[in-house]
């Protein structure tokens, strides 16, 4: 909630506080994304409003409860504790991304390869309490010139650090990514929407070859995790579409009747199309045919690299 006029005046209930009060009878948990991103914050009144945000957290997660400063739904003013004994806390941060890359490369063997989750003690021992713990106690430590801000640190139990993708990792996200992307084709064209969920053609199925899968996996890259796979997968769409405008892809009257169809057809005759890799070429195309080489669509991934099955794979 916000002292917004400056006056002395209390503004509305803050949408946490009154999230937690609502809740503070039974387990809850919060989840703050991004809670690197405060630092730097300005606002209308006045410089170190990230501060003053970081200082709110040091109440709740040192004595389990939260002081309501705002003016609650009722009207009435705020000065009464929350209970947030029985809240988790959970924080997504982008520090430390550099020194886990680094600590990555030094033992890619290991990070790379076949890490599990029997591997969790010794993330902890070497990377965590090692690293990044003493990187996180350091960024709250410049908050500050008192300091007063050290303890916030110490009262961040538990670091879990986001590992790059092991090579299997990376070729389920790829196929996961392809099959979300591409699977949208199979709904009729939309074009009465907003334009970021505009579809021009529909009725068809759009598949992925295994090297076409491969290959948007080997674009991984450790500072940009899962956004530049789906940046590559998202690339295609345009290409694909290009090759329908220009009419290079082979076609009949009634497929092409089906694909600008605005209503759903039945799956009878739907036209299929394939988005492959040439490695000789070095180049994606996208066909009518299936690839020299591939399986039926049911058993794409029975034999792609990493011996998985990505298609049978979920990403938590």
């Amino acid at each position: 909630g916000g002292n917004l006029g400056g006056m002395g005046k209390y503004g509305t209930e803050g949408q946490l506080t009154s999230w937690l009060r609502e809740r503070q009878d039974r387990p809850t948990i919060v989840f703050l994304d991004e809670f690197e991103k405060t630092f730097g914050l300005h606002s209308a009144l006045g410089h170190n409003q990230d501060k003053k945000i970081y200082q709110s957290f040091l109440e709740p997660w040192q004595d389990g409860k939260l002081t309501d400063q705002g003016r609650r739904t009722d009207g009435s003013h705020g000065g009464s504790r929350i209970d947030c004994s029985q809240t988790i806390w959970i924080l997504t941060s982008n520090w430390g991304q550099d020194e886990i890359i680094k600590f990555a490369q030094i033992n890619k063997d290991r990070v790379y390869g076949s890490i599990t989750a029997d591997d969790a003690d010794w993330l902890q021992t070497h990377l965590a309490k090692k690293s990044l713990k003493g990187l996180i106690q350091q960024h709250f430590e410049t908050l500050t010139r008192t300091g007063d801000l050290k303890a916030l640190a110490r009262r961040i139990d538990y670091i879990v650090p986001f590992m790059p993708f092991t090579k299997i990792e990376q070729a389920i996200v790829a196929d996961t990514c392809c099959r979300e992307a591409f699977g949208l084709y199979r709904e009729p064209k939309i074009v009465n929407c907003p334009q970021k969920y505009r579809r021009f053609c529909g009725n068809l199925y759009l598949r992925h070859s295994k090297e076409y899968c491969n290959y948007v996996a080997h674009q991984y890259d450790e500072s940009e995790g899962t956004s530049i796979i789906a940046a590559v997968v998202q690339e295609v769409n345009g290409l694909f579409l290009q090759k329908l405008v220009q009419e290079e892809l082979v076609m009949t009257d009634e497929e092409k009747e089906r694909i600008f169809d605005t209503e759903k057809r039945d799956q009878k005759g739907e036209p299929s199309f394939w988005i492959h890799y040439d490695r000789e070429l070095e180049q994606v195309r996208v066909t009518r045919n299936m690839p020299v080489g591939e399986d039926e669509p049911d058993d794409l991934f029975d034999d792609i690299e990493c011996d998985v099955k990505p298609v049978q794979a979920r990403i938590p």
